[in-house]
């Protein structure tokens, strides 16, 4: 039987399985004295920067519950590349398509939504 050594925190502690709890859903907010920690224990979303292009795909079924299979993920994935090469193909040309627009893209059976950056916050 093979022993594996515990995950540490900085070489110092033990990592805790309850700390990967936090892993997923998480979003840390920079605050000028501290930063923030939002947990969203029912997320089914995870955000995808690409070549500078910021993606919004979805990883849970709605309203089943199910996850995504890994195939459809791979598929979702290698559309966001294909798209955020795209836009920057577009935008070096001087042909525009590069403004985040929000579109969806449904040509892999399942919603990437790009998100466009306003005001340092994310919108779809």
């Amino acid at each position: 039987m093979e022993k594996i050594e515990p995950m540490q925190v900085r070489g110092i502690a033990p990592l805790c399985m309850k700390q990967y709890e936090r892993m997923f859903a998480t979003t840390r907010q920079p605050g000028r004295d501290s930063d923030k920690l939002y947990h969203r224990a029912r997320a089914r979303h995870v955000v995808v920067l690409c070549a500078g292009h910021w993606y919004r795909v979805d990883v849970v079924r709605v309203p089943s519950g199910n996850p995504v299979e890994a195939h459809e993920l791979e598929r979702q994935f290698v559309a966001i590349q294909a798209d955020a090469q795209r836009l920057n193909r577009n935008m070096s040309t001087g042909l525009g398509g590069g403004n985040g627009s929000g579109s969806k893209h449904n040509n892999t059976g399942s919603p990437i939504t790009r998100l466009k950056q306003s005001s340092g916050t994310f919108k779809n």
